[in-house]
C-alpha cells in the first residue's frame, strides 16, 4: 500500500511540473484528479473571477450572498461533476480553500487582535487591506469513494454551466490505468483515461 502511495505520488508530481502552482488566468481553471483503491481526489483551482466574477473580499450584499452561494456550490460536488454511474461513486467531503469565501471573515482580519505599537496597527492594516485587494485564487478539493473503481474511465465536467466565466479546464489524471492530461471548454466537458 506505501509503495502503491509513493508511486501514485511520484506519478503525480511528475504530472505537476506542468501544473504545480498554475498560473492565474482569467477564464481558466485546473483540476488535478488522482485514484487509489476506491479513493477518487479532485482538486479545483482557479482564479475566484472564474467563479464569482471579482477576486477580492465581497463589498456589497450582493457580493457577499455571491460568495455565500459559490461556497454552497462547492459543498455539492454531485452537481459540478458526474462520474460513471456504474463505478458507484459516492462524494464524501469538500475541502474548501480560499481568503474570500473563508466562513469566518467578515470585514478586516486585522480587528481580530490589538496592538501595542499604533504604527505597527497602521502597517498591519494597510497590508490586510492590500491582501483583500489582491487577486485571490479558489481551492477546493473533493473525495469520493467509488465501489467499482475499475470501471471508472472519466468525468464530465458540468462547470461550465455552473461558471459561465471558465472558458478552459486544464485537467490531469494519476491512477491504476497511468497518467493522462488534457484540455476542456464547454464544447468538450468529459476528461477520460
Amino acid at each position: 500500500m506505501q509503495k502503491t502511495v509513493f508511486l501514485f505520488g511520484m506519478a503525480f508530481a511528475s504530472i505537476g511540473v506542468a501544473h504545480a502552482a498554475p498560473p492565474h488566468v482569467h477564464g481558466e481553471a485546473h483540476l488535478e484528479i488522482t485514484l487509489e483503491d476506491k479513493r477518487l481526489v479532485m482538486t479545483l483551482e482557479a482564479p475566484l473571477e472564474v467563479a464569482l466574477g471579482f477576486e477580492r473580499a465581497p463589498d456589497t450584499a450582493e457580493e457577499k450572498q455571491k460568495a455565500a452561494a459559490l461556497t454552497e456550490q462547492l459543498r455539492h460536488p454531485e452537481q459540478l461533476f458526474t462520474l460513471d454511474p456504474a463505478a458507484q461513486c459516492v462524494f464524501a467531503a469538500t475541502g474548501i480553500e480560499s481568503p474570500v469565501l473563508a466562513e469566518k471573515h467578515a470585514g478586516h482580519a486585522h480587528e481580530e487582535h490589538a496592538h501595542e505599537d499604533p504604527h505597527e496597527d497602521h502597517e498591519h492594516a494597510g497590508r490586510a487591506h492590500q491582501a483583500e485587494e489582491a487577486h485571490h485564487d479558489l481551492r477546493a478539493q473533493f473525495q469520493a469513494t467509488c465501489q467499482k473503481p475499475e470501471v471508472l474511465h472519466g468525468v464530465d465536467i458540468l462547470l461550465f454551466k455552473t461558471f459561465p466565466r471558465l472558458s478552459r479546464l486544464r485537467a490531469a489524471f494519476a491512477g491504476p490505468k497511468g497518467q493522462r492530461a488534457g484540455e476542456l471548454d464547454a464544447r468538450h466537458p468529459r476528461f477520460s483515461w
